[in-house]
């Protein structure tokens, strides 16, 4: 049975990372993982990125990514029509491309607060009528700002949170949180994933659930060669319709030089039943390790670490670039009625949006 598995694991990994190899947009167990860039910047007008969308296309395809959301910042020399118009080009069978926009606050600092500091949202919507543009409210308008989104119909998540400190208390009024993103201080000793996480932890216990993403913030290609980004979407279908639906349901893992291979059952917000009160998820990732920090399994229940819930991480072989191969399994047995939300995190490397059950009276 061992060699079973880690010939299983071995095979994928060589799948996902293999030169040529075909992406994640097979369907199994009933979803599609759907590994995308889901912060990224382009030369586009009004925008400050280095490279062309179709530039980043083809680096995204070339490394087995299944998709991209193009967030350029709300500038006042935006065209946004013009980067949806470019999303809807560069769709392909085999690749999904959707035009979302970057939106910041104007920061209004206290009077504690040094460095810089920035107050973004990502956020996607289905009309070329913004509302909303860069600087237009400031970081204590934050219901007058999402008000507006909101009139636009977009939804979003909470960039880089380690830079809006003034948000910390605030990610229940968010529908997703970026877990990581390669610029701020603390960047390399965690610190800035471990403020970002308690917020998005937080949050969940709480009452209030959030997708996850990881934001490798995409200026210059250059940079994808310092880490791998990866936003995993659990979707019903390789389409755009089901990446917006998967992320709204809560079906995103976020990782960092991490990447999902398989998983046997999918986050969601909506809890499933817990067959005889007890549930069980198993899964393959592949871990490129960082600044000696050794890959380990930590399970939340409600916000909080779970004392009964087993989780194992192990060890199975090397991928390629650099990569190790790992199985992850955690489960629990809830009370009777019990409803409660879990989440797995391998620190620094890979956190899920909440995974949620209820078990019968």
């Amino acid at each position: 049975m061992a060699m079973r598995k880690l010939a299983a694991v071995a095979a994928l990994a060589i799948a996902m990372f293999g030169a040529g190899s075909a992406r994640s947009q097979e369907k199994k167990d009933g979803f599609a993982i759907i590994p995308i860039w889901s912060h990224t910047h382009t030369n586009l007008e009004g925008d400050d990125g280095s490279h062309a969308p179709s530039e980043t296309k083809d680096y995204l395809r070339a490394n087995n990514y299944g998709g991209v959301i193009f967030t350029p910042h709300t500038s006042a020399r935006l065209q946004f029509p013009e980067i949806r118009r470019l999303a809807d080009e560069l769709t392909e069978a085999d690749f999904l491309a959707v035009g979302g926009r970057e939106v910041s606050a104007r920061v209004v600092r206290e009077e504690d607060q040094e460095g810089k500091l920035m107050c973004h949202l990502n956020a996607v919507g289905d009309t070329d009528d913004i509302l909303v543009r860069d600087g237009q409210f400031d970081s204590k308008e934050l219901d007058a700002f999402l008000a507006k989104l909101d009139e636009e119909g977009a939804y979003y998540w909470w960039n880089h949170p380690w830079t809006c400190p003034q948000w910390s208390a605030l990610a229940n009024k968010f529908y997703g949180i970026e877990m990581f993103n390669n610029i701020g201080t603390g960047y390399a000793d965690g610190s800035s994933y471990a403020m970002t996480r308690d917020a998005y932890l937080a949050a969940l216990k709480g009452g209030k659930k959030l997708f996850v993403t990881s934001g490798i913030d995409m200026h210059v290609l250059a940079q994808a060669h310092f880490a791998d980004f990866y936003t995993h979407v659990l979707a019903d279908e390789f389409s755009r319709e089901s990446l917006k639906a998967g992320m709204l349901a809560g079906h995103t893992i976020a990782g960092f030089n991490a990447k999902l291979l398989f998983i046997s059952a999918r986050p969601s917000f909506k809890p499933a039943a817990a067959s005889g009160a007890s549930f069980a998820v198993k899964g393959g990732v592949a871990i490129k390790t960082v600044a000696g920090v050794q890959p380990s399994l930590v399970v939340y229940k409600n916000g909080e670490k779970a004392a009964t819930a087993p989780a194992v991480l192990e060890k199975r072989g090397k991928a390629a670039k650099g990569y190790s191969t790992f199985e992850l399994s955690f489960g629990d047995t809830l009370q009777p009625g019990e409803t409660a939300c879990y989440v797995f995190e391998i620190p620094r490397y890979m956190i899920s949006s909440p995974y949620c059950y209820k078990a019968e009276k």
